[in-house]
């Protein structure tokens, strides 16, 4: 996600909630001060961002916000840390895959490969004659 789309989002989200015109909502606005929210209001919106998102926010997160600029910061990180973490898990050749090897005939299953062979060499092979090759 764009930085561009992420503020106009955020923008719009919390003019709408807190019934500001988006003209107000600008990065140095203080969120209680300037925009009148108060802490229902701070819950709303998180959960709001994490479903908008898919973040998680913590409270000790949102012990830092005051202003708009803050919670589009904080956004921003979450965002890209959780981009970072589904790069990592989608990554080919990551330990998932040295957890569950493929699977390799082991001598065993080797030996049942060419008993079987040879089984159908002599059965296909199988004419009516004797060993000698004679009738």
């Amino acid at each position: 996600m764009r930085d561009s789309d992420l503020h106009n989002l955020l923008q719009a989200t919390l003019a709408s909630h807190l019934h500001v015109d988006e003209q107000k909502v600008f990065a140095e606005a203080d969120l209680f001060d300037d925009l009148g929210a108060d802490s229902l209001d701070v819950v709303e919106l998180t959960l709001a961002f994490e479903e908008m998102f898919s973040v998680e926010i913590s409270d000790d997160d949102l012990e830092q916000i005051r202003t708009v600029g803050q919670v589009e910061d904080l956004l921003k990180q979450k965002v890209s840390q959780n981009m970072v973490d589904e790069a990592e898990q989608g990554r080919p050749g990551d330990e998932d895959e040295a957890l569950a090897p493929a699977e390799q005939p082991s001598e065993g299953d080797a030996e049942e490969v060419q008993n079987d062979d040879e089984a159908e060499g002599e059965d296909s092979g199988d004419d009516g004659e004797g060993e000698d090759g004679e009738d």
